[in-house]
């Protein structure tokens, strides 16, 4: 398993900037290593969810890290997990910002474009396709 931060270089350094596990000296068990970001973007397909999955992913390492103090009272759960898991939810919000509707054939010239691509995968409806050819005519059995 590898650990690499590169900004702008990767889809999985954008992630890990996002998320903030940009620190190559961090303990192992506590960051995520480049294959395990690589298949959190390949599961989720977008940047943002695989970020969001990532940092779930990191949240649930801190969780079993107590910090604090010896002593009976002062041993917590990280609050890093707490973090980040704001920051999965965050990152999710935005993720579902990015998707935008798009409506097509609003113009004439836009309509003519989409109709005349070859590669344009046929509609399943289309206007006049219920028609009966034999209503109004008398010889219809």
């Amino acid at each position: 398993m590898t650990f690499t931060y590169n900004p702008g270089s990767a889809s999985l350094d954008d992630v890990r900037m996002l998320i903030g596990d940009t620190n190559p000296q961090a303990d192992e068990r506590l960051r995520l290593e480049d294959e395990e970001i690589a298949r959190f973007l390949e599961l989720e397909g977008s940047l943002y969810l695989g970020a969001a999955a990532a940092a779930e992913a990191l949240a649930a390492k801190f969780a079993r890290e107590p910090e604090g103090s010896v002593g009976p009272n002062t041993i917590r759960p990280s609050s890093r997990s707490d973090q980040l898991r704001a920051v999965a939810g965050r990152l999710r919000a935005r993720a579902g910002r990015a998707a935008l509707s798009f409506a097509g054939g609003i113009s004439k010239a836009q309509k003519e474009t989409a109709e005349s691509n070859t590669d344009r995968i046929k509609p399943a409806f289309t206007r006049g396709m219920m028609d009966n050819p034999d209503a109004g005519n008398d010889h219809a059995q």
